[in-house]
């Protein structure tokens, strides 16, 4: 991991989300290192810091993540998602498997600003999406009548 991928600033992780998520089509997991912390980390969001679950209820979020926010990662179910987000400690479990909680600090991952734990990843990839929907629409606009027919 170079210096620069060892700290995500709220706007990088904000713009490579964005990237991610809505403009890059992305069916599996990132095959960058620093762009799979980048998502997991997004996933890791949906749960509260201060809470703990239990397996069925990370089970309920992660499908909950996929059916939204990312329909497309069609390579990735949640038991994979969950099962990457425990084994780069984006997530803890207790030794029995019935307890889960949000891993606050690891060595496998970057460090992320602490602003970052405040970004609603949900509004921006629907910012994104509306964002590109309006730039096609303006560009449809634009297009002369004969480039359309």
């Amino acid at each position: 991991m170079t210096e620069s991928e060892n700290f995500i600033t709220r706007e990088q992780f904000t713009r490579r989300i964005s990237q991610l998520f809505v403009e890059s089509g992305l069916r599996t997991l990132p095959r960058r290192q620093a762009d799979k912390n980048i998502l997991l980390k997004g996933v890791s969001l949906i749960f509260d810091v201060k809470a703990e679950y239990t397996e069925s209820e990370v089970n309920e979020a992660l499908k909950g993540w996929l059916k939204e926010i990312h329909p497309t990662l069609r390579r990735l179910d949640y038991v994979n998602l969950r099962r990457f987000l425990i084994d780069r400690e984006f997530l803890g479990r207790s030794k029995d498997g019935s307890r889960y909680w949000v891993g606050l600090a690891s060595r496998l991952h970057p460090r992320f600003d602490p602003a970052v734990d405040s970004v609603d990843v949900r509004e921006v990839i629907m910012t994104a999406r509306e964002t590109i929907r309006s730039r096609k629409l303006a560009y449809l606009k634009a297009r002369p009548a004969s480039a359309t027919t």
